[in-house]
């Protein structure tokens, strides 16, 4: 689970602070969304493994762009 917010959007780029699942601290995400890519992203101390947690975030961005329902939080949960 990951949790997204703060979430700002602009002609270019769309960025967040994540924390991922059990964090008290937050990360940061920044992607591209003409290139739809990850740009840069960087994860609490401690939570270094969490990448595929950078991922989920990246493509649920990404669809929210796509649908044009830009929220300023969400919750991103898998199995």
């Amino acid at each position: 689970m990951i949790k997204l917010k703060n979430i700002v959007k602009n002609d270019s780029f769309i960025k967040c602070d994540i924390y991922p699942e059990d964090s008290m601290l937050p990360g940061s995400i920044l992607c591209s969304i003409h290139e739809r890519r990850l740009v840069k992203y960087n994860l609490p101390n401690g939570y270094e493994w969490c990448i595929n947690h950078v991922f989920h975030a990246l493509y649920a961005l990404l669809d929210m762009n796509d649908k044009e329902k830009m929220l300023s939080e969400k919750t991103i949960m898998w199995v």
